[in-house]
């Protein structure tokens, strides 16, 4: 195990322990994170916009920075977030009237392990970087086809530091942030890929019995769900 590994097995767990942010910290991720992550919002939108979904949940949704970049497009049927801390959906929705959107979607909070949605109701879930939040991503995983209707889809979207430079160099022209930096946040804030292919997430994907892909983008790795309903 090396020093990167050291480093994001303790911010994973940590993160995991905490299941959300706190109020305080809710603040300075709007504040600060959030600036760090523009390039990740925009480009979920614009792959999201070429999909052609008209009912998307954002799961894990924050400040709903993605939020606010799908619906300034005003082409979707239903928006809606959903997250567990209470201080990010009030940081969410202040966000909202700010931007001019707050009647264009919808917040829930709640736990994504236990989504109070029914079954079939949206087209797409998304989620970007709430994966090592999860407790029990089999659970998780079966939550999000749940709530999915006939030919459904969940992307999930995970940033990841056992990567090439190629790859952090094709995600720092996408995101347009500099590569060490880069590298410092998915260090924190990622997961293995191969934790996709031989370790736990494999494992909960087995468990859940669904059907899935995996697509690599840079250093983005894009886990994608089906929908059988």
């Amino acid at each position: 195990m090396n020093v990167l590994d050291i480093l994001n097995r303790l911010s994973v767990g940590f993160q995991r322990w905490m299941q959300g942010i706190p109020a305080g910290s809710a603040h300075v991720y709007d504040w600060f994170v959030t600036r760090l992550l523009e390039g990740s919002y925009r480009y979920v939108a614009g792959d999201i916009g070429e999909g052609g979904f008209g009912r998307v949940l954002d799961v894990g949704c924050g400040p709903g920075r993605l939020l606010i970049e799908l619906a300034r497009k005003n082409t979707y049927d239903l928006l809606v977030g959903l997250d567990v801390s209470k201080a990010m959906a009030y940081i969410a929705r202040r966000n909202f009237i700010h931007e001019g959107v707050y009647g264009l979607l919808d917040s829930v909070v709640a736990d994504a392990q236990m989504m109070p949605l029914r079954g079939g109701g949206f087209d797409l879930v998304v989620s970007i970087g709430t994966l090592h939040y999860m407790r029990n991503l089999s659970v998780f995983f079966t939550e999000c086809v749940r709530v999915l209707g006939n030919g459904g889809f969940a992307w999930i979207y995970e940033p990841s530091y056992d990567v090439s430079d190629n790859d952090l160099l094709e995600s720092s022209r996408i995101l347009k942030k500099p590569k060490f930096l880069l590298k410092i946040i998915v260090t924190l804030h990622g997961i293995p890929r191969r934790e996709y292919e031989e370790g736990y997430i494999r494992d909960a994907l087995i468990k859940s019995s669904i059907k899935y892909s995996i697509i690599y983008v840079g250093a983005i790795t894009k886990l994608i769900l089906f929908s059988e309903n």
